[in-house]
């Protein structure tokens, strides 16, 4: 019976417990500090800045047409290179002659993307807001100054009366009779008055190429500068001019001299 106590040895394995060292695992918790990484990502949100770009889409562009080119061409159809400007803008032509020249103005839509008019000729002796989609008017007489109406063809060729109040539209019939005398002279490669395509622009280039001047032109009018409305010799006369698209909204007016020697 005495060997039993040798059972009691069995004891020793109570010593397992030192197995619980495993606790040094526990710093795997180490590994949730990478969480603290997280919060640098979060410097990201600098990016979300960038809605303050989305304020430059207020940059909205005026509804009415703009004038792209307004100068002048040689008898050859050739640009004429202003030989100055003036403090407010308006760049100054010199000619040796008041003849023998065409005026050129050019035209875009504006914001709103409506179509250019293509009229040049639009009257009513009793409607002085009827008015063609070229609005264009001289300080000086143009050749006699004839009061008659778009008087362009034999036998009856006259001038064009000076306008030296401003461009405001529709106005008095007076000037609307002034407007259509010099308008109606803008024509389109036909001959008949009306504003040109592409196709028949009216100014020649180096290249031997007729094509618009302006950025963005969709609508061209060419005028010609012939006897009947020469420019007075020794003087500058101011040229101003409007254009109108479809929906009968008018363009800024714009200005250029021409100075004949």
């Amino acid at each position: 019976m005495t060997p039993s106590p040798t059972n009691t040895r069995t004891l020793t394995p109570s010593r397992s417990p030192t197995v619980t060292p495993t606790w040094t695992q526990t710093r795997t918790a180490t590994v949730t500090r990478t969480p603290s990484l997280t919060p640098t990502v979060t410097h990201t949100r600098t990016v979300t800045r960038t809605p303050t770009v989305t304020a430059t889409p207020t940059n909205t562009v005026p509804p009415e047409p703009v004038i792209t080119f307004f100068g002048v061409t040689r008898s050859d159809d050739q640009l004429v290179i202003p030989s100055g400007v003036l403090p407010d803008g308006t760049e100054v032509f010199e000619r040796p002659s008041g003849k023998g020249f065409s005026i050129v103005v050019e035209a875009r839509p504006g914001g709103a993307n409506t179509p250019v008019g293509m009229t040049t000729f639009r009257w009513d002796p009793a409607r002085p807001d009827i008015l063609p989609d070229l609005a264009i008017v001289a300080s000086r007489s143009l050749g006699n100054g004839s009061p008659a109406v778009c008087d362009e063809t034999p036998p009856a060729l006259g001038g064009v009366p000076a306008w030296n109040g401003l461009l405001d539209l529709p106005g008095s019939q007076e000037l609307a009779d002034i407007i259509n005398d010099l308008s109606c002279r803008f024509k389109d490669g036909s001959g008949q008055p009306r504003g040109r395509n592409a196709n028949e622009a009216c100014i020649l280039f180096p290249d031997g190429q007729y094509r618009f001047a302006g950025v963005g032109t969709t609508v061209q009018f060419c005028g010609f500068v012939d006897e009947p409305i020469a420019l007075q010799p020794g003087a500058e006369t101011r040229f101003t001019v409007r254009v109108r698209d479809e929906a009968g909204r008018w363009s800024a007016p714009r200005s250029l001299i021409v100075r004949i020697r």
